[in-house]
């Protein structure tokens, strides 16, 4: 089937899909933006947008967002020219970078704050050691390398998964220069399940790279038909093994 290309240069419209992370545009990128689509682009003056349809794909560089319609909306530039600043993708909407995808229904990627939200059914991010999925909505923060995901998420890296309402999860570059999750926050109604325990609390910081996690809050680890409950629980990722132990929970994320 006949696709028809356009390429949108830093001259005309400066921002455009970054190399690193995943459907953010930026201003400063030399790279021109490639968009494509099977049933054509259409520039609209008057609305100030472009809108590509069909099996759209628009790259540059190593990231490339694939949608079934895409829609540019531009400005005046400050220094002259016009540039993009957001983006909205709808219909089957994949993100993908060398190392990372990120899949949804739906996608907005805001480009002055830097934040690509997506919506729909089987939400979901796939990176190189974990995969996270999410009900209502997937974010990511291109400045603090975070995903976010809301509603039932669920993270899983072999055979140990946490669930929670909110996960936040923390990426960075690992030795092969792909992007893996290193740390993951969990908030409210956390469940951890390894191969020997299962253990809930109010709160949760899962180390990927440690595989290590602490539980905090009315914590309860369920061993076969064994409880125990306390505050704050321990436990070794590696061996799956779950302790209690004493004190105030605290962790921050580095």
């Amino acid at each position: 089937m006949l696709r028809i290309s356009v390429l949108v240069f830093l001259a005309v419209m400066p921002a455009a899909l970054a190399a690193q992370g995943l459907g953010v545009l930026r201003q400063d990128s030399k790279e021109p933006l490639e968009i494509d689509a099977e049933r054509g682009i259409e520039w609209n003056q008057a609305k100030r947008i472009y809108v590509a349809r069909g099996n759209v794909r628009a790259a540059q560089g190593e990231v490339a967002v694939y949608a079934e319609e895409l829609v540019a909306h531009y400005r005046d530039a400050a220094r002259g020219g016009t540039e993009i600043f957001r983006l909205d993708a709808d219909g089957n909407v994949r993100v993908a970078s060398r190392s990372e995808t990120a899949y949804g229904d739906r996608g907005v990627y805001d480009v002055d704050r830097g934040i690509l939200v997506l919506t729909g059914r089987q939400l979901r991010l796939e990176a190189t050691n974990a995969k996270i999925t999410a009900r209502d909505s997937l974010e990511y923060w291109e400045s603090r390398q975070m995903a976010v995901a809301r509603g039932k998420a669920h993270a899983k890296q072999g055979t140990n998964q946490i669930w929670a309402d909110i996960l936040s999860a923390y990426l960075h570059k690992d030795r092969q220069g792909k992007t893996a999750i290193r740390r993951i926050e969990a908030f409210d109604r956390v469940r951890l399940e390894t191969l020997q325990d299962v253990v809930v609390g109010d709160r949760g910081l899962y180390d990927l790279d440690s595989r290590t996690a602490i539980l905090c809050g009315s914590v309860t680890i369920i061993r076969g038909d064994h409880k125990l409950a306390g505050q704050v629980a321990e436990v070794n990722l590696a061996s799956g093994r779950a302790r209690l132990r004493p004190g105030k929970c605290s962790f921050t994320v580095k």
